[in-house]
C-alpha cells in the first residue's frame, strides 16, 4: 500500500505525494540500510545482492528540496572530441541542422535536460586551442593539426558560434583558456574580445567579426588538468599557481 512503489522496482516520488508517503520512503531507505549493514557482518555476496535490488532503480523526487544547491553543478562541457562538435552540436549542410549549422535536434535534448552552464572549448583541447584562429570568416581560418586527439582541427566553429549556440540552448558560458602553450598574455586577450564593448583592439576586432555586444562570459576555467602528463605544457601544483 506505499503508491510511491512502481512496477520493475522502480521507486517515484513526486510534488503529490504526501509528507508521510515520504517519511515512510526514509523508513524504507533506513530498513535498507540496516540489511546492507547485516550482509557485510555475513558475507560479501550477500551484501552485492543487496545493494543491487536497492540501489539498482530508484529515481527520487526533484521537487522534495531540503536545501539550496547551486544550479552550476548540474553543467556540462563540450569539446572538439570525436563527434562532439561536428555532426554533433554542428553539422552545416545537413537537413537536421537550422540556419547556422546547429544540430536542431541535440539543441532540442539539451534545452530539455536544462543544461545551466557548458565549458568549451575542452578539455586536453584548449591546451594547444588558439582562440584566434576560431573567429572572423570562416573562409580565412586556418587548419591546424590538434595534438591532443591528432586530428586536422578546421575552426569552422568557434568561439563565437559557441556563444550563438549557447544562446539558443539557453546555457551560460564557462570559457577555458589555454594555459597549456599559451599564458596569461593569452588569457587576457580573449577576456577582451569577449567582454569589453569597445575601444581596444580584441573588442573592435570581435565588432569586426559582426558581434556588436560583448559576450559578457563571467565564469572562467583557468586551464585543463594542468597537473596530468598527458597534457601539454603539464605543470606542478606550484607552476599553476604562480600563473
Amino acid at each position: 500500500q506505499r503508491p510511491w512503489l512502481a512496477h520493475q522496482g522502480l521507486i517515484f516520488l513526486d510534488q503529490s505525494h504526501t509528507i508521510l508517503q515520504k517519511l515512510l520512503f526514509v523508513d524504507y531507505l533506513q530498513k535498507a540500510l540496516h540489511k546492507i549493514i547485516s550482509a557485510i557482518r555475513f558475507n560479501i555476496h550477500s551484501l552485492y545482492v543487496v545493494i543491487y535490488k536497492f540501489i539498482s532503480c530508484f529515481i527520487i523526487d526533484k521537487y522534495f528540496l531540503t536545501g539550496k544547491v547551486d544550479k552550476r553543478i548540474f553543467g556540462s562541457f563540450i569539446e572538439h572530441l570525436g563527434r562532439a562538435v561536428y555532426e554533433g552540436i554542428y553539422q552545416e549542410g545537413s537537413a537536421l541542422s537550422d540556419e547556422q549549422g546547429f544540430r536542431k535536434d541535440t539543441l532540442d535534448l539539451v534545452k530539455e535536460l536544462q543544461v545551466p552552464i557548458v565549458r568549451y572549448p575542452g578539455g586536453n583541447f584548449v591546451s594547444g586551442f588558439h582562440w584566434e584562429d576560431s573567429v572572423g570568416p570562416k573562409d580565412k581560418r586556418p587548419a591546424k593539426p590538434d595534438l591532443a586527439w591528432g586530428v586536422i582541427e578546421t575552426n569552422e566553429f568557434g568561439l563565437n558560434e559557441f556563444a550563438d549556440w549557447s544562446k539558443k540552448a539557453g546555457s551560460d558560458i564557462m570559457m577555458a583558456v589555454n594555459l597549456g602553450t599559451r599564458g596569461p598574455e593569452d588569457a587576457k586577450n580573449v577576456l577582451e574580445y569577449c567582454n569589453f564593448k569597445g575601444g581596444t583592439y580584441y573588442s573592435d576586432l570581435r565588432k569586426s567579426h559582426g558581434y556588436k555586444d560583448p559576450h559578457n562570459i563571467k565564469l572562467w576555467c583557468l586551464g585543463n588538468e594542468m597537473d596530468g602528463p598527458w597534457q601539454m605544457g603539464h605543470k606542478t601544483a606550484s607552476e599553476y599557481g604562480r600563473i
